[in-house]
C-alpha cells in the first residue's frame, strides 16, 4: 500500500512536472511570437520611417537641382551682360580712337601753313626776318612780308635753335618747302657768316611743316622703334618704313605695330 502511494505520487509529480514544462513552453513560444511581432513591427516603422527620409531627401535633392538650374541660367544671363559690356566698351575705345585721330588731324591741318626750319645757329646776333630772306635768296624763293603771317626763333640749349614761320596761305608755303627741297641741301655756312672753326660749319639746314604734339611724340616713338627703319615728317603726314621695307603712313602707335606685322608683297 505504502509502494503505491510512492508510485502514484511520482505518477503525480511527472503529470505535474510535465504540465508545468507544457506551460513553459507555451509561455515561451507566446512570448517568442510576441517578440517577432514587435520585432517585425519595429522594422515596418523603420521601413516607413527610412521611406520618408528617402522621400524628403529626394524632395531636398528636386530643390537643389532647381536651384543649381536657375544659377546657371542667372551665371549665363551675367555672362551674356559682361560680353555685352565688354562689346560696348571695345566699340567705345574704337569711335574715342577715330575722335583723337581726327582731332589732332584737324590740328594738323591748321598747321598746314607753318614749317619750322631746324639748324640756326644758337647766336645771339641772328634774327629771324634777316634769316629768312637769306634762306629765300639761297633757294631763290619769292614772297613779301604781307605774305608771312609770323616768324619767330625759339631758343635752345642745344648748338642749334629752331625757327618758326607762319604762312597767311599754305600754298605759299607749299612753294617754299619746294623749292628748299630742290635746292637741298643748304648748310650753314651757306646762309650765315661762319669762322672756318665754327662747329656748325658743314651742318645742315633743314624745313618740314610743323607736327602737333601727338605726331611729335608719334614720330619720336616710331624713330625708336627698332622694327622700323626710317621714319618722317612728310608735309605733316608721318611716314615709316619698316625693316621689311614696307612704307606706311602712321596716326598711331597702333598704326605702328600693324605696320610691323605687314610684308613687302
Amino acid at each position: 500500500s505504502s509502494c503505491r502511494s510512492n508510485t502514484s505520487d511520482k505518477r503525480t509529480r511527472s503529470e505535474s512536472d510535465e504540465g508545468s514544462e507544457s506551460s513553459i513552453n507555451s509561455i515561451n513560444k507566446k512570448s517568442k511570437s510576441e517578440k517577432e511581432i514587435n520585432t517585425t513591427r519595429n522594422n515596418k516603422r523603420t521601413m516607413a520611417l527610412t521611406k520618408e527620409q528617402i522621400d524628403k531627401l529626394m524632395t531636398g535633392m528636386k530643390k537643389i537641382d532647381t536651384i543649381g538650374t536657375d544659377i546657371a541660367k542667372i551665371e549665363k544671363k551675367l555672362d551674356d551682360e559682361v560680353q555685352k559690356i565688354n562689346t560696348e566698351v571695345s566699340q567705345m575705345k574704337t569711335r574715342i580712337e577715330k575722335i583723337e585721330i581726327e582731332n589732332n588731324q584737324l590740328r594738323q591741318t591748321n598747321l598746314a601753313q607753318t614749317v619750322l626750319i631746324f639748324g640756326i645757329p644758337n647766336k645771339k646776333e641772328i634774327e629771324s626776318a634777316t634769316t629768312f630772306n637769306e634762306i629765300s635768296k639761297k633757294i631763290q624763293f619769292e614772297c613779301t612780308i604781307n605774305d608771312i603771317a609770323s616768324m619767330y626763333i625759339s631758343k635752345t640749349k642745344s648748338q642749334t635753335n629752331i625757327m618758326t614761320v607762319k604762312f597767311k596761305d599754305p600754298t605759299i608755303k607749299d612753294q617754299f618747302t619746294q623749292k628748299f627741297k630742290e635746292k637741298s641741301p643748304i648748310l650753314a655756312q651757306h646762309i650765315f657768316k661762319l669762322n672756318d672753326n665754327d662747329p656748325m660749319m658743314g651742318k645742315k639746314i633743314t624745313v618740314n611743316t610743323k607736327l602737333t604734339p601727338a605726331y611729335q611724340e608719334l614720330l619720336k616713338t616710331a624713330r625708336k622703334n627698332q622694327q622700323i627703319q626710317f621714319a618722317w615728317n612728310k608735309d605733316g603726314r608721318i611716314l615709316v618704313t619698316t625693316v621689311h621695307g614696307v612704307t606706311k603712313q602712321v596716326h598711331t602707335s597702333k598704326d605702328i605695330i600693324e605696320a610691323i606685322k605687314l610684308r613687302k608683297q
